[in-house]
This record gives structure tokens, sequence and C-alpha cells, in this order.
């Protein structure tokens, strides 16, 4: 069923075409994300479904019965509210029925009349089939998962932050009776537990959802359709972002292909055209003329395509200098704490040469402290980090300023790098500032332009120290994918903090996860981390390790106290699924050779098994991880 149709419809911002005519069917259940450079119009068309934002022209059917809940909108609350007070808002439908019962409790004792004993059993069974004795645990798992802790939960909802403002109003829709979930940037200001919860709520949500992300990795996790919407015109695609991906680059050959054929075509069109004026002049043929015309004519009523947009690759790479140390950093007993929130305890930690080491950990953990101790931008309360001779640091921080916003992209980089003006343009043409944008005040950039102004100044000096703080940050995909690009060609070591998973699997080969003024250590893969540390944490009993290294020095911590070993656990949660997966197959064979099926059950089934394939496939690969480590 269609729960979601937007027909034709048009938008302006005063002569700015937003949105030209835009056609997408959205069907009731659907998990779909929505793509696009910034400025194409994901946000105008959300906001026109959520009903923030008027159209001119086209129509918008949704289906009766949409109960709507949208992210993008913080919602006013009386001014003395606390945040806890925000959680139990959607749940007020119940809370009021609460205070009837016990209003209705209290009554009873006084008065046990039939009547009153049968308002009062109605009442109750709404109540009980609603689980309205589960609200506090329901606000209290939700509170759990977003990391609010009980201080956190007495704030004022008026005092906290844009983003603090956000978290709490995508909990309260997770608490919300809706069936239609629109999620603008959901994973924006989350740490990465708090995402994986949401990601794991989103597949279980029984109703639809239509999110706009940047998140390469949320939306291969979290969606099933990808809609695109470029140049206020939507395309649809199936699958997660990986299968948009391999679509995408699939269209683009072909197209690139029809292109191709179709220039060909028209040159040879005009060169027969031509031939057969040379050949009329010779002969002295109007005939031959005509014929010659009439080709002429037929390139005409060609409508040509336009050409593919190939964005150019990125053709510098980082001047990475060799460093003649083996360790580019040591800490030794380093302790910083602000207030009562200690950041570090005690840390002793070593940066090797070539290290790709990501920070993680939940927001506030104090990985951009740390960040800037090592950049000796932050102070340390006791302790020693020794930076090897040898280091030659870049530095790419998370909010990018500069000195003086009236100067341009191009008188900027001339002083910085020291160019003549030929030089300075033709490298600025190589981080995608061309033409009159090299003119743009230094003030007007978006985010991703001072991103690659910034990598164009760290790629163009000798660095072989790169630190990076959220470099992904408020960037679209492209701007993304540009800034991977660059990063990949740094042969150097590094050390950053991000939220986006895709680029901690791509460049990082060690984690140091803060918690609780520890560092634990890992090294290796990001999905066996990853599980690892969800595995064992979520377990009530478990010791705080000293450190999560290759060689699972605290799983053998563990394991001398009694307690199961990671990667144990880890082998029979998958041989568990592995089993599950493979009697369902059995099931499956014995359903399809019974010949009692009708032709829609059989097709059910077979694309359930193929389903099932995939998957037992996936579960075998990561069995055989975590046996090898064994």
């Amino acid at each position: 069923m269609i729960r979601i149709v937007m027909k034709d419809i048009e938008k302006y911002y005063g002569a700015n075409y937003v949105l030209k005519k835009l056609n997408l069917e959205i069907f009731e259940g659907e998990r779909v994300g929505i793509l696009g450079p910034n400025g194409a119009g994901k946000s105008t068309a959300f906001k026109i479904i959520s009903g923030s934002e008027n159209y001119e022209t086209g129509d918008l059917f949704i289906t009766r019965g949409a109960k709507i809940g949208v992210l993008d909108q913080i919602p006013v609350y009386p001014e003395h509210y606390s945040v806890k007070q925000c959680l139990y808002t959607p749940l007020e439908p119940l809370m009021s029925q609460k205070r009837e019962l016990d209003e209705m409790t209290e009554r009873l004792k006084s008065d046990s009349s039939d009547r009153l004993l049968e308002k009062y059993g109605e009442l109750l069974s709404r109540f009980e089939l609603a689980d309205g004795y589960s609200m506090d645990d329901r606000v209290n798992e939700v509170a759990k998962a977003f990391n609010f802790d009980e201080i956190f939960l007495e704030k004022p909802f008026m005092l906290l932050s844009g983003g603090e403002k956000t978290k709490v109003n995508l909990a309260c829709l997770f608490l919300s009776d809706i069936n239609v979930l629109l999620l603008d940037e959901p994973t924006n200001h989350l740490d990465l537990s708090t995402i994986n919860w949401v990601e794991d709520h989103i597949k279980k949500f029984a109703g639809t959802v239509v999110v706009i992300s940047h998140d390469r990795y949320f939306l291969n996790q979290a969606v099933t359709r990808i809609i695109e919407i470029n140049d206020g015109q939507a395309q649809s695609f199936k699958g997660n972002y990986d299968a948009y991906s391999q679509q995408k680059k699939l269209q683009m050959e072909q197209q690139m292909e029809q292109y191709t054929i179709e220039q060909k075509k028209i040159r040879q069109l005009e060169e027969a055209a031509k031939r057969m004026h040379e050949w009329a002049k010779q002969a002295d043929s109007a005939k031959m003329h005509r014929r010659a015309f009439s080709i002429e004519k037929r390139i005409e009523r060609i409508d040509p395509m336009d050409k593919p947009k190939v964005e150019r690759k990125l053709t510098s790479g980082f001047d990475a200098i060799k460093s003649k140390s083996n360790e580019m950093a040591r800490l030794e007993g380093v302790k910083k704490a602000f207030g009562e929130n200690v950041v570090l305890k005690n840390f002793d930690g070593l940066v090797r040469k070539n290290d790709r080491i990501a920070l993680l950990g939940n927001n506030g953990s104090g990985k951009t402290t740390l960040l800037k101790m090592l950049l000796e931008m932050e102070t340390l309360d006791s302790g020693t980090i020794k930076l090897s001779p040898s280091a030659e640091i870049g530095y790419l921080p998370q909010e990018i300023e500069f000195d003086d916003g009236e100067m341009t992209v191009l008188e900027w980089i001339k002083q910085t790098l020291e160019k003549d003006e030929a030089s300075a343009r033709g490298l600025l043409a190589q981080y995608r500032f061309k033409q009159d944008t090299v003119f743009k005040k230094l003030s007007g950039l978006s985010g991703g332009e001072k991103t690659r102004l910034m990598l164009c100044k760290l790629m163009n000096g000798p660095v072989n120290f790169l630190f990076l703080d959220e470099p992904t940050n408020h960037l679209d995909i492209e701007s993304r994918e540009w800034v991977e690009e660059a990063v990949s060609e740094y042969t150097g070591t590094m050390v950053f903090v991000s939220h986006d998973r895709h680029f901690i699997m791509k460049f990082s080969s060690k984690y140091w996860t803060l918690v609780d003024g520890e560092v634990f250590e890992y090294e290796g893969d990001f999905e066996a981390y990853k599980a690892i540390v969800e595995e064992y944490y979520k377990k009530p009993e478990r010791i705080e390790p000293e450190r999560i290294d290759v060689n699972f020095k605290a799983e053998a911590q563990a394991q001398s106290q009694g307690k199961p070993k990671l990667n144990t656990v880890m082998i029979e949660k998958l041989e568990n699924e592995i089993e599950e997966i493979e009697e369902r197959l059995l099931e499956i064979e014995d359903c399809l050779y019974s010949g009692a099926l009708a032709a829609q059950e059989i097709e059910q089934l077979i694309a359930e098994k193929e389903a099932l394939n995939i998957a037992h496939e996936e579960l075998y690969d990561r069995w055989t991880k975590y046996s090898i480590v064994i």
C-alpha cells in the first residue's frame, strides 16, 4: 500500500527553482533513504511531507491514518520542563489513564459498586493492552540508549544546546505513537553506541521510515531503498547505499556509452554531409546538395543528450615525508580532568610509525581533548607526552576558522604556501576551486569548501603525523568521498576522531576507546571490534579490562577470573544463528518439494531462501574471523 505520494511538486524560493515537478512514491513499511548534494531540495521535500512547508503546484497524497513524527522540528515545551518530563510527553495518553486509574482506586476504597468496578475493569484492560505498566521501563531504556544520566535528565530542556535538543527530540520520537518516521540527519550529534541503538530500532519499527542522511554506514544498515534528489528531481534505486552506489556506477557507464555512441553518430552524419556537399560542387549536382541538406536536417532533429558529469579525481597527494623514528608519540601517566569530569585517569600509550589510530568513545568522553593534548594545544594535569623530533604535524580541526575572513581563497593560499598567482590558481583547481570561486571570501565558504581548502594547505606541506578531528562532519556524501580520496593518498602516521563509521572502517587499524577516564586499545578489523565490544559490555558480570588489544589480553584476564572469553561468546552466538538459518533452509526445501504450494507461495519461499543463503554466508565469514583469532 502506498503511504506517501508526491506528484509533479514544484517549489520556489524567490527566483530559485528548488523542486522541478518532483515525483516520488513511498510504500507502507518501507525504510527509504533520501540522498542528494547539499541544496538539492531534500529537506524541502521533507518539510512539504510533514506539512511545515507549502508548495506552488502539484499534489501531495498521504494515506489517511498516517501519524507522522519528524526529527527536524524541535517541539515547544513549557519553560520549566526537564528532559525527563519531555521524554514522558509522548506517553501522556497512558499517563492520563494511569492518573484516572489511581483516582478510581482511591474511590473504590469507599465505593465498591458494580458500575464503578466495571468501569475500572474496562480502563485497566485498555491500560494493560497498551502496555501501560512498562512506561517507566521504556523511558529508562531510551534514556540509557542515549546516554542520558540522572543529571542530564533533570536539566531544563530550554537550557540545552541545539545538538542536545535534537537528541532529546529523537528519543521522544522513539517513545511516540507514530507510524511514519521522518528523520533528517539522525546520526548527527550522536556517539557510536547511540547510533547503533537507533539503527536497531529503525529496523524494528513497524511503520514507514524516511531518512535524509550522509552517513553511508547508517544507510547500509537501516534502509532498503534509496531515492536520490538531484536538480529538483527524484530517481529511485533498490537496496541500501552500497547497492545504490553500484547502480549509479553502472548507470553512469551506460550513459557515457550512449553519449559516446550518439556523438560518434553525429560526427559520422556531419562528415557525410560535408563529403556530399564537396561531391555536389565537383559534379555540379543539385540532387546531391539536396541529399546533403537532408542529412543536415536530420542532424538538427537529433536532441543530443548532455555529457554525463564525471568529477575529476584528485590529482594531488600528500607530500608525506618519512619519519626517522619508529615512535611518533609516547604517553606516560597522562592525567586530565575538568573539575569532576575525569578525562584520563592514568594513561600510558604509544603511537608507532604508520599507525592509523581512531579515537572512539561517547560524546564528552574526551576524544578531542586527547587529540589536542597530543598536539600540545591542551595542557596535562600530570604525566608526559613526548613527540618524535622528526614529527612533521598536520592538523585538520573539526571547526575550521580563518584569522582574516575577508581574504579570498586565492590570497590565502598565495600567502600560506608562498605561491605566485599562476601556481596558486593551478593548485586550487586540483581542489575544485576554479574560475571565480578562487575569489570567494573565506568567511563565505561552506563546510566542504573549508575542508578542501585546509587539505590543500596540508597536502602541499611536509607531513608525517596527521591529526583529523571529525573530518567528514557536516559534509554531503560527495564531499566525504572526496576527503577520503585525499586521505587515502597519505602514507604516514594518523590519529583521528570520527563518528563516520565508513571513514573509520576505511582508515583505522587501531582503536583507542575512551570510557570513564580509561583508554581501551584494540587492533584489527572494525566490525570484529564493534561486535566484541558490544557483546562484552552488555554483560552485567563483566570486569573492566585494562586493554582490549589484538592478542585479547582482556579476554585472558576475564577467563582467569571465570568469565567467558569475548571470542568464545561471539562464536557461540554466531553458531546458534547459523544453526537457526540452516534449520529454516531445510524447512523451505521440504515445502518447495511438497508440490502443494501456489505459485505466489513458491516465489515467496524462493526469495526467502536467497536472502537466508546470503545471511548464512555472511555469518560464516564472521565465524571464520573469530575462529582464526582463537
